[in-house]
C-alpha cells in the first residue's frame, strides 16, 4: 500500500520534482498520527490517504479512525460509540 504525500518542498525550491511517498512495505509499523492547527486540511488529507490505502491494498484492509467530533463521513465505515452521554464515536 501507498500513499502519495506529494512533492518534498526543499527539493523543489532547489529545482527537483521528488516525490515523498510513504510505503507499507518500507515502514516499522502503519501507525500514523495528523496534527495542525484548525483549517489547515487534518480532515482533508486522511480522507485522500484513507482513499488512497484502499486504492492500492490487494485485500481488504481495517483502518481506524478516532473522529471525537463526528465530522468525518467515510463512505462504507462504521462507528462504535465511547459514550452514551455523546453522539460521537469511533469510526
Amino acid at each position: 500500500m501507498q500513499i502519495d504525500f506529494g512533492l518534498d518542498a526543499i527539493a523543489f525550491k532547489q529545482g527537483s520534482t521528488r516525490k515523498i511517498i510513504w510505503n507499507s512495505s518500507e515502514v516499522v509499523n502503519g501507525h500514523c498520527l495528523l496534527v495542525g492547527i484548525s483549517g489547515a486540511g487534518k480532515t482533508h488529507r486522511l480522507k485522500d490517504m484513507i482513499r488512497q490505502l484502499t486504492a492500492t491494498s490487494d485485500t481488504a484492509i481495517r483502518i481506524h479512525v478516532f473522529d471525537v467530533h463526528g465530522d468525518i463521513n467515510i463512505p462504507g465505515s462504521s462507528s462504535i460509540m465511547f459514550s452514551e452521554q455523546t453522539n460521537y464515536g469511533l469510526n
